[in-house]
Parts: structure tokens; sequence; C-alpha cells
């Protein structure tokens, strides 16, 4: 408890989903609910097991993207220097 098999297949099934752009890339969460369905046929794990494993997959790739964003350059915004309009004497 949780799966681990289900939630290694999960977290691939993440990553690579989320760095693709295809329309086919949700085909993707296929494997680990087959996986699921294979670990409890054949004996290895409870359902819960597989649910808390993909739950636990689903947690560490959120934490890992905001981990991520947190550690990458942030941009520096570089303001414009204020024009300054001067005031013509000759009027």
């Amino acid at each position: 408890m949780p799966s681990l098999h289900t939630a290694f297949a999960m977290l691939a099934a993440l990553f690579i989903a989320s760095r693709t752009t295809s329309r086919w890339r949700y085909l993707l969460y296929l494997y680990p609910a087959l996986m699921g369905v294979v670990l409890v046929y054949t004996g290895e794990h409870y359902v819960l097991d597989t649910v808390v494993g993909i739950g636990y997959a689903i947690v560490v790739h959120r934490l890992a993207g905001r981990w991520e964003r947190s550690r990458a350059p942030r941009s520096e915004t570089v303001r414009p220097e204020p024009v300054s309009v001067g005031v013509m004497s000759d009027m």
C-alpha cells in the first residue's frame, strides 16, 4: 500500500502528457489504468492500493511542478524610465 507499480506508470503518463500537445496524449492514461486492473485481477494488490497509488502520483507530479516553477529564473521586468516633459518657456 500504495501500489507503486500503478503509481510509477501514472507518474510517467502524467509527465509525458504534460509535455506534449498531441490530442492523443490522453491515451497514455490507459497504461496505468490497465496496470491497476491487472494487479487487482492477479491478486497482487487491492483496488484501494491502486487508487492510492494513482493519487500518490498525482500529488507528486503537482508538487514537482510547483517546485520546478519556483526554481525557474524569474524574468526581471525592466521598467522604462519616465519620460520627462519639459515645460516650454518660450510661449
